[in-house]
């Protein structure tokens, strides 16, 4: 079968801007947060939005999920550019590019919480340790080592960090044991759990991710026909998917959301992120707008936090109903994220930073070089 129109990275920021909303809603409407505010959730029952919230963590290996998808896909395309590209090449570039952009937020959010006289360096205690702490943070390790987070939600930075760090090993055994890496992942999930528990909870979700990109899995399904009119196919397939979601919800939320980690937070995301490509990622104006709020993800992600609980509880949870609360946090994170990368120009931390990144990049090639002479 050929593969007529591949999963772009146009489209990994529509499914990027589905899963932030998740979030938002994940966050938003978890059991104990909302109550006191007297949210309206009208027409749904409470209890079942509750359920949907809680449901929504899947938000965690869809990211996860497309990081792994991405990176084979970039990775494969720099090597075939260039075939003594190395893998310690491309682990170096990509995490520098996802490092400097954390740490200008990180310092953003440190400033404003300063200017605001609110947390800053209480969190990270008194005494000797306060600095060690806040570089600890400053590096996105401070989940992986346990110490304090200025915001509980930037654990996600360790784990990604992680996921960078571990993408060579990865891709060394993913090339000689081909698929057998998928039960060799879930052979291994309580030995890597033991390392770092975030990272063996998503590492299957970030296996599928670079499996399903190496193989066109999600353009093979969609291409895929039922029957020969196209429209009745379309059908089939959105009437059984959304079957399957109601399902998989149904399921996650029960027993086995304490049971089969692999599953739920590894081919379930990966299911929703293939029902978005199937149903969503065609639909004219949203996919733009989905598009929009995918390209500031990591902005809105790193700050929400800051609106939704720190500093802005009771704007966030005043207007009541569900969705305008929703729908105000989101508008609120963007127009932060627009001031952020105004900054980010204006102060040309961009160009510096990435005259810094192609510094190092080239200390790598010399010595590969070197050690090809």
């Amino acid at each position: 079968m050929v593969v007529r129109r591949i999963f772009s990275r146009d489209d990994t920021m529509i499914v990027k801007g589905v899963t932030l909303l998740f979030l938002l809603f994940h966050h938003c409407f978890l059991k104990g947060r909302f109550e006191e505010f007297g949210v309206i959730f009208f027409p749904f029952p409470e209890k079942y939005m509750v359920i949907l919230a809680a449901f929504l963590k899947i938000c965690v290996g869809m990211f996860v999920f497309l990081s792994g998808y991405g990176m084979i896909r970039s990775y494969n395309h720099r090597l075939k550019k260039n075939p003594n590209y190395t893998l310690k090449e491309y682990v170096v570039d990509r995490y520098f590019s996802l490092w400097n952009k954390w740490f200008f937020v990180f310092l953003f959010c440190q400033i404003f919480c300063f200017v605001a006289s609110r947390l800053q360096f209480n969190v990270y205690g008194k005494g000797s340790y306060p600095i060690l702490y806040f570089i600890i943070d400053a590096l996105g390790f401070a989940d992986f080592f346990e110490t304090p987070l200025l915001i509980a939600t930037w654990w996600y930075m360790s784990l990604a960090f992680c996921i960078i760090l571990i993408f060579p090993l990865i891709v060394v055994i993913y090339k000689k044991i081909g698929v057998y890496i998928i039960p060799l992942t879930l052979v291994t999930y309580k030995l890597v759990s033991e390392i770092y528990f975030p990272l063996g909870r998503w590492l299957f979700a970030f296996v599928l991710g670079i499996y399903c990109a190496d193989h066109f899995i999600f353009e093979r399904l969609k291409q895929k026909n039922i029957t020969n009119n196209v429209a009745i196919s379309k059908l089939i397939k959105f009437i059984i998917l959304t079957l399957l979601f109601i399902t998989f919800i149904r399921f996650r939320q029960g027993k086995g959301n304490y049971i089969y980690y692999s599953f739920n937070d590894g081919f379930i995301p990966m299911f929703v992120i293939y029902y978005c490509y199937e149903f969503v990622n065609d639909i004219k104006y949203l996919n733009n707008v989905l598009k929009f709020i995918g390209e500031h993800s990591m902005n809105i992600f790193l700050t929400h936090s800051f609106i939704r609980a720190t500093y802005f509880e009771y704007w966030t949870y005043h207007f009541q109903y569900w969705w305008l609360i929703i729908l105000v946090l989101l508008i609120e994170s963007i127009l932060v994220s627009i001031v952020i990368e105004w900054l980010i120009k204006t102060l040309h931390y961009d160009k510096l930073m990435l005259s810094l990144k192609k510094r190092i990049l080239s200390l790598f090639s010399r010595r590969r070089e070197g050690n090809l002479q």
